[in-house]
């Protein structure tokens, strides 16, 4: 198991669940937005290097928190964003996927916010890889992305994917708005859609990437990992011969050691002159 220190740890690793929220207008009664999250470290204490950690589909696992221990085992203060205000829509209108990718991008700016270390860097797993890479683009303050098992474009990603809830809102979005085809309803779904990276410019640039790509993944498929890997050009490439779910087991199990190492690169990189 990839999974031992690379670096001493100079600091307790305390648990804390956090509640953060956007200032309220005076004028507006409704409640603030709000990010939850799991925080690792000491807050008292602030490390100089912070990690926000995106989970899958399904929120936050086993997986999640043993990269955060791990992380935060390593000097980093380690965030897990586990879910956001409107985080859940039940809506089938094609501006879902903008509106559901703008809130999330919401939160993050959110937690960025209250972040006082030099460093910031994201990891991301599946539907939480494709939020990291929206953050590449959009997130001025983020150094540094590990992304394991995410593709592009992401509406390619949202039409090609096996998983059954996608599958049926393709089949009922198809019955509802009597498109002819699928080819014409991703057109549309993309027309509303402003966040998707590889139509964002080139912000990522002088960031440091690294990918975990499945190879037999029909979830996030293959080719769309493959295109991301094109778009990005990351620094550090590790590949399984897995699909989706045992992607990502494996990257943590054989090489999380190497993304706690990817990031220490990183970190150093950015405080070099």
């Amino acid at each position: 198991m990839g999974c031992a220190s690379t670096e001493k740890n100079e600091r307790s690793c305390n648990q804390e669940e956090i509640v953060m929220s956007e200032p309220a207008a005076a004028e507006n009664s409704s409640s603030p937005f709000q990010a939850k999250v799991r925080f690792f470290g000491e807050r008292k204490k602030p490390a100089a290097r912070s990690i926000l950690i995106m989970p899958p589909t399904g929120g936050t696992n086993y997986i999640d928190r043993r990269y955060a221990q791990e992380l935060c085992n390593n000097n980093y203060d380690v965030y897990i964003l586990n879910e956001w205000s409107e985080m859940s829509s039940r809506t089938i209108e094609l501006t879902l996927h903008q509106n559901y990718y703008a809130r999330a991008q919401r939160a993050i700016s959110l937690v960025f916010s209250e972040i006082s270390s030099e460093f910031i860097g994201m990891l991301g797993t599946s539907l939480g890889g494709l939020h990291t890479s929206v953050s590449l683009q959009t997130q001025p303050r983020l150094d540094a992305a590990f992304i394991i098992t995410a593709g592009l474009p992401i509406i390619d990603v949202i039409m090609t994917s096996d998983q059954d809830a996608m599958i049926r809102l393709r089949k009922i979005r198809m019955q509802e708005f009597k498109f002819p085809n699928e080819s014409e309803l991703q057109k549309a779904i993309e027309n509303v859609f402003h966040l998707e990276p590889t139509r964002l410019g080139e912000h990522f640039k002088n960031k440091k990437i690294g990918v975990a790509l499945a190879l037999n993944d029909r979830t996030v498929p293959t080719k769309s990992q493959q295109r991301l890997v094109d778009f990005f050009k990351p620094d550090t490439v590790l590949e399984y011969s897995s699909n989706h779910f045992w992607g990502i087991v494996k990257t943590w199990l054989f090489d999380s050691s190497e993304v706690v190492r990817f990031f220490n690169s990183a970190s150093k990189t950015q405080a070099s002159p």
